[in-house]
């Protein structure tokens, strides 16, 4: 055999191994193994949202007061021309709240069905999928917290916006039911 006969096949047999060892790596995140998080501030809490459950955000919207049995409903705000309830994510989630409105509003649900107003809107993460760590039970953080965020300087909870307003529609079924909808 020749030396470039020789080189061909040292070539060959190279591109075999790397081939046959790429089969036991652990595979590398690619951008379908990342998740996109809105972080946010309630009442001085940092969380996040799943990007994928929220329809929009606004802010500065002029809500106005309802009276409800609800303490966490602020009231109605118009949105992409139709009033939509907003109700406090600190109260949702069983926090204090603060007197004043909140600046923010996620909008969830089917055509923004209902409103959440949080204090502070921190921003945009794309975070690994690794890096989501579900939350087993009933947890100290609440029973809207599915997951953890581990992230570099702060852990923060992964709040469900599926979990909250189905929680919100029980609590309207007996009002419903008791005015004979």
């Amino acid at each position: 055999m020749s030396r470039f006969d020789d080189a061909i096949q040292e070539r060959l047999s190279a591109l075999r191994r790397e081939f046959d060892s790429a089969f036991s790596e652990r595979p590398r995140p690619t951008q379908a193994q990342e998740v996109d998080l809105l972080a946010v501030r309630v009442a001085g809490q940092p969380l996040a949202v799943r990007l994928s459950q929220v329809s929009g955000i606004v802010r500065d919207r002029r809500i106005v007061g309802l009276p409800s049995t609800a303490a966490d409903l602020l009231g109605l705000c118009g949105i992409r021309g139709t009033l939509v309830p907003v109700f406090s994510l600190a109260g949702v989630l069983g926090r204090a709240t603060d007197t004043a409105l909140p600046r923010w509003c996620l909008l969830c649900g089917v055509a923004a069905g209902v409103a959440l107003a949080f204090e502070e809107f921190e921003g945009y993460l794309r975070v690994p999928a690794l890096a989501l760590t579900p939350v087993e039970g009933a947890s100290a953080e609440g029973r809207h917290v599915m997951e953890m965020a581990r992230l570099e300087p702060v852990a923060r909870p992964v709040i469900s916006l599926d979990s909250i307003l189905q929680d919100l529609r029980s609590r309207a079924a007996p009002d419903r039911a008791a005015r004979g909808e």
